[in-house]
């Protein structure tokens, strides 16, 4: 099999990296739309044309010939026959727009004057605010945005004729200026359009005059392959061309094990984008036969900031395997990878080549990852066998909470000694003494302590760690309450505390943060598990009730049998 360009690789994971660090904005030509049947722009020109006097007919400028026809026929007449040309209400969306709203694109930006976009958001239930001319700007009550940045039917303000061009700047200004704003901030991939495209030419042009050097990385979809002269051009102007040959398509997608719709796009190119985006949202740089090398390969960059992912381990293998099923002792994949591997590992000789393949130390690391992630087995394969408990001492240091588990208090003391003296790193070791805290019941001070790690994750961009500090301190609201409320001290203020953290939006801060997205949805299992996170905020809401029949209690009142019971 023949090997893909290694430039259009990394293209590739450019735009990945966007699209999982929530940096991905696509601006959508009009190359979208015709595979819904909307016709193309020379069509709506020729239109035009035809209607025009015959002295006209040689006239190449297709700006001035749209101004001549607006000129001619007025505002309304105009706008009735380009809406009836390119069939406006009597199309729907196409395949292409689905894969786009897949590739969860912070903003997408449009020329197109039609509201297939918008019917395609509506199918998907997604949300997104949008914005048809500078009126709408002030009024973005969603994350996300559907900039129509060359007008709308709606309003009647297309963009479209030469004047419209000339008065951009001034008509669309506030639309202009956030378009310019994202060239700056995000990455943008540019999908439909053509290298003669005259709207690419000059969002191009009005951008690259502005920005210059502080533009960020500029990639466009292309169906040809581009000369070396337009390559050259394109370059200069800062864009980046993500051209595949048949081969390098056929390579990629024999990874992706998914094509979806592309059967219903009648187009030969409507297809061939579609497989593109397919591959952008799919194609997998790190797949390989070899699970566990995979899985190490997601891990290993992120084991200073996370060691447990529960359930959400399933994330964390490859996409072909289709079905993972948890059960008590680890998963079960049904796949002969790990039956096969079980076969090797009780042999001498297996067990010699797997430690001289991986290494002792990603083998020591891999056990330990096991061990933390109640992955006891896989399949028929055993990862976690008696030998390893024997030896559980040479593979994980004990902390506070086996302390307290074995009722070592003597051990916690002097652990909790160490731990204090011990300078942060920004790792997530550094979470053990807020940890020992919380496990002893001193909630305010567990809060205090995740309080310092904090911003020191935040700085040294350990994303990861930095939500699971705030995800512990949002957790704590309710016991920091009851215990700063009935403590004997009266020294602190619970309120301005318990509002502090009742006002973290953690699925907000949560969508806004650059992590992988495996993480991700990791956290937003955690974030959607209902049931465990209710009964967590009823048990300590009822702490505070128990505590406060205690003291009617000492007083001669009321009973607290039944909620002790609880």
């Amino acid at each position: 099999m023949q090997s893909v360009n290694p430039i259009q690789l990394a293209n590739i994971k450019r735009i990945q990296d966007a699209l999982h660090n929530g940096r991905l904005v696509l601006f959508v030509g009009a190359g979208v739309s015709k595979n819904s049947g909307v016709p193309m722009w020379g069509e709506l020109i020729e239109k035009m044309k035809s209607e025009l006097p015959e002295s006209l007919r040689n006239e190449k400028d297709d700006l001035k010939l749209a101004q001549l026809y607006k000129d001619s026929r007025g505002e309304k007449e105009y706008l009735e026959m380009v809406m009836k040309t390119l069939c406006h209400n009597k199309v729907i969306p196409n395949p292409i727009h689905k894969e786009l709203l897949a590739l969860n694109p912070v903003h997408i930006v449009t020329t197109n004057y039609d509201d297939l976009i918008e019917q395609e958001i509506r199918n998907e239930y997604k949300q997104f605010t949008v914005v048809r001319g500078d009126k709408d700007m002030p009024n973005m009550t969603y994350p996300n945005a559907l900039i129509k940045m060359h007008g709308d039917y709606t309003l009647g303000n297309i963009v479209l004729a030469e004047n419209d061009y000339y008065n951009y700047p001034r008509t669309f200004a506030l639309t202009r200026a956030f378009v310019q704003s994202l060239f700056a901030s995000k990455l943008i991939l540019f999908v439909g359009f053509s290298f003669a495209d005259i709207n690419l030419k000059m969002i191009l042009n009005d951008v690259k005059n502005i920005l210059e050097e502080r533009m960020q990385p500029v990639y466009m979809l292309s169906l040809n392959k581009p000369d070396e002269v337009t390559q050259k051009y394109f370059e200069n102007k800062g864009i980046n061309i993500l051209y595949l040959e048949d081969y390098e398509e056929r390579t990629l997608l024999s990874y992706v094990k998914e094509i979806g719709e592309e059967h219903k796009i009648k187009d030969s190119y409507g297809r061939k984008l579609y497989r593109y985006l397919k591959i952008i949202e799919k194609y997998d740089s790190n797949v390989t036969d070899d699970i566990i090398t995979y899985v190490y390969n997601k891990v290993s960059p992120y084991q200073d900031e996370i060691k447990v992912y529960g359930s959400g381990l399933k994330y964390l293998f490859p996409s072909y395997i289709d079905c993972i099923y948890e059960h008590s002792d680890g998963f079960q994949s049904n796949i002969e990878y790990f039956n096969n591997l079980e076969k090797r590992l009780k042999t001498f000789t297996g067990r010699k080549t797997f430690i001289k393949k991986y290494g002792i130390k990603t083998c020591r690391e891999f056990i330990r990852f096991a061990y933390y992630n109640y992955l006891h087995s896989i399949d028929e394969c055993t990862i976690l066998g008696n030998n390893f408990w024997i030896h559980i001492k040479d593979y994980i240091p004990c902390t506070v909470s086996e302390f307290l588990s074995d009722f070592d208090f003597e051990a916690f003391e002097n652990r909790l000694k160490e731990l204090s003296s011990r300078q942060p790193t920004g790792t997530l070791e550094d979470m053990e003494y807020p940890y020992a805290f919380y496990k002893i019941g001193s909630y305010y001070k567990a809060y205090q302590e995740f309080d310092k790690i904090l911003p020191m994750a935040w700085k040294r961009q350990k994303y990861i760690l930095y939500f699971l500090c705030l995800y512990n301190m949002w957790s704590l609201r309710f016991a920091i309450k009851s215990e700063l409320l009935w403590s004997c001290k009266k020294t602190i203020d619970w309120k301005p505390i318990y509002e502090k953290l009742s006002e973290i939006d953690l699925y907000d801060t949560l969508s806004k943060l650059p992590i992988p997205q495996e993480i991700r949805k990791i956290f937003y299992d955690l974030l959607a598990n209902r049931y465990i996170g209710n009964k967590a905020v009823e048990s300590e809401e009822l702490k505070e009730k128990v505590h406060q029949q205690r003291k009617l209690a000492e007083r001669g009142g009321i009973s607290i049998n039944s909620n002790e019971v609880i």
